[in-house]
């Protein structure tokens, strides 16, 4: 059987969810099967020209390319996979659906979040051209792809807001956990409490001027960590608050190990 996956591939061990997804279950795959490609596209339009975008074509690893329109459309019509498996959100998807109306390839789509909904409540700064391609492009997905990969429960509902689908396509698949974190030990008890705050620092829904507010107040010994990404390896907001950049995930495992509490807003 012939498997495409179709999204953004992380060649380092520095990600975010969905690119982990993506990388975790095309190792798995492809220990089982053979013939499976991973399709990447040009995304940098600061790093790569128009033609690049259009018709540049460039193996990143082993089964794993990175296609331009044009290219993607051409290799598609040679391999006519008998999946597409379209595991991070991305527009060059779209063209995936022309092998579903050609070779009657089927089309998975992995569901990381709705992305009319994470548009209307939570980036009200994305631009109109932007939201309408967005919308368009999910809308196509929920409306023709023949299976439809949820999180949970309460994702299937927020995506029923939104679009009409069968019940019968909508599975429910958690994501993983790599087996590091697993069998990772607890470091020795800290004289300061060490707080990880999950969400990025300049989204107002996720609470973090609230979280540093009550901070301040508190008397208590006390350190909050936010990962994220900034020009500095480091930055001190306070006394209390630092910022650090993402680390790969043997680092990462061994920092999770001096924290006391993890808040995950969502």
């Amino acid at each position: 059987m012939k498997i495409l996956l179709v999204g953004r591939y992380q060649t380092s061990e520095t990600f975010n969810g969905p690119e982990k997804v993506a990388k975790r279950l095309f190792y798995e795959l492809s220990k089982l099967n053979n013939e499976i490609i991973f399709a990447e596209y040009f995304f940098d339009g600061k790093q790569y020209s128009i033609w690049k975008k259009l018709f540049g074509f460039e193996r990143i690893e082993n089964k794993v390319f990175r296609f331009g329109l044009f290219s993607f459309l051409k290799y598609l019509f040679k391999y006519r996979p008998d999946i597409i498996h379209i595991i991070t959100f991305e527009r060059f998807a779209i063209i995936g659906f022309i092998a579903k109306l050609f070779f009657g390839t089927k089309i998975i789509y992995h569901v990381h979040g709705v992305i009319k909904h994470e548009r209307l409540y939570f980036e009200e700064r994305i631009p109109l051209s932007t939201k309408l391609k967005d919308s368009f492009l999910e809308y196509v997905i929920f409306k023709f792809s023949d299976k439809i990969i949820f999180l949970s429960d309460q994702s299937i509902a927020i995506a029923k807001r939104f679009y009409k689908f069968d019940d019968k396509i909508a599975t429910i698949l958690p994501n993983g956990v790599d087996e590091i974190f697993i069998n990772q030990a607890h470091a020795k008890k800290n004289e300061v409490v060490n707080i990880l705050f999950l969400a990025t620092p300049n989204r107002k829904v996720k609470g973090f001027e609230f979280a540093t507010e009550i901070i301040k107040n508190l008397k208590s010994s006390l350190k909050i960590f936010i990962i994220y990404n900034l020009n500095n390896d480091s930055e001190n907001i306070s006394k209390r608050i630092k910022i650090i950049p993402k680390m790969e995930i043997v680092e990462y495992s061994k920092f999770l190990s001096k924290i006391d509490f993890v808040v995950s807003t969502s």
